[in-house]
């Protein structure tokens, strides 16, 4: 596993002083190099070691001529989700992600180490070490470009807009994203690997994310799917409809989402349409802020008329994995599939759910 501290890198301005003839033709160099580049585009990059090493051993021109530095052979280009194309002159080394899940996804790729900073909802330990941005929403402009980043991962909806384009003003490279089905997360792994540097971890990460999803989907239960209501928010109730990778999660675990036939992606819905429909069984994220929530909504009127309630169907989970479109779904997918087993088997068996497979409101697997 990678260290989760950034790796030092040597940059020009740091160069020896001893060194003063390499030192100059350094500075000639990069003169030429970066004619016509703004000075925020340099301020977003770092040196490569090895380009430092190349550009201090280049003929100083005693002949009355300069070559032109050969071009960058690891020159990365992809196309981002607003249908702009991202280049990077190499890997990126500095990358700021204002979306959690796609902050997990860099760390699924094994470049942990190129993150240089988080925003308040990237809970991993791991990252704890690194400055807060704030929430995701409205992130700390200033801060962003203080860690001269050589690389912003963004949302790509039309609210986000106006930050991309003032970093993009600054010269700092923008990816936005946007992440809604599993295939998404395909998409992205895929994209953001290669600006990373890491195709082949992104190449090996899908492969394990699709073998897990398909050994889950290829494990059936018995009978027809229990009908599943997924409880984003409860209070209005808000649910996962068509078109969500929360949506595609209940069909691979084996259920059936009793809100699959919604208007939207994410409705929200009334207490009466809840209980019209009577789900088998009742998933629920806990709180955004991390902590477990204490199902005391569940006690309310309204869902105590659910049989799901009566019958003990409930289920907490963490919203940090479940309701995040990242590497995460494949464990989620897992999660929910052991838990239907059991709702399935009990009814399969003619008797409600077992003691060892009911769940009391507020418990996180």
């Amino acid at each position: 596993m990678s260290s989760p501290h950034p790796a030092r890198r040597t940059s020009v301005r740091q160069a020896p002083s001893g060194r003063t003839v390499s030192v100059l033709a350094l500075v000639v160099l990069l003169a030429l190099f970066t004619t016509g580049c703004g000075e925020a585009e340099l301020r977003s990059s770092e040196a490569d070691p090895e380009s430092v090493l190349s550009l201090e051993s280049a003929p100083s021109g005693a002949e009355g001529t300069e070559r032109p530095p050969p071009p960058d052979s690891r020159s990365l280009q992809v196309m981002d989700d607003q249908g702009q194309n991202v280049h990077l002159e190499g890997p990126a080394r500095r990358v700021v992600s204002i979306i959690p899940s796609m902050t997990e996804l860099v760390v699924a790729l094994d470049a942990r180490e190129a993150l240089v900073a988080r925003t308040r909802y990237d809970r991993d330990p791991s990252l704890a070490y690194l400055p807060s941005l704030g929430g995701t929403i409205r992130p700390n402009l200033e801060a962003i470009a203080d860690l001269h980043p050589d690389l912003v991962i963004a949302w790509s909806d039309e609210e986000h807009s106006p930050l991309s384009r003032r970093l993009r003003d600054m010269g700092i490279p923008v990816y936005h994203a946007s992440v809604q089905r599993i295939e998404d997360i395909h998409r992205h792994a895929q994209r953001l690997g290669h600006l990373l540097g890491r195709d082949a971890e992104a190449t090996g990460f899908l492969s394990d994310l699709e073998a897990r999803l398909t050994a889950v989907r290829e494990t059936p239960h018995p009978g027809t799917p229990p009908t599943v209501l997924y409880i984003v928010w409860h209070d209005p109730p808000q649910t996962a409809g068509p078109g969500t990778f929360l949506d595609e999660i209940i069909e691979i675990a084996g259920g059936r989402n009793v809100f699959h036939d919604a208007r939207s992606s994410w409705p929200q819905i009334s207490m009466e349409e809840i209980v019209r429909r009577d789900p088998d069984v009742v998933v629920a994220a806990t709180r955004h802020d991390g902590e477990p929530d204490d199902g005391g909504w569940l006690r309310r009127p309204g869902w105590q008329e659910l049989t799901a309630v009566q019958g003990g169907r409930t289920l907490a989970v963490n919203a940090d994995l479940f309701n995040r479109p990242g590497p995460g779904v494949a464990e989620a997918a897992e999660i929910l599939h052991q838990y239907l087993a059991g709702v399935t088997e009990a009814r399969a068996g003619g008797s409600e759910l077992d003691e060892a497979n009911r769940t009391e409101p507020g418990t996180v697997p």
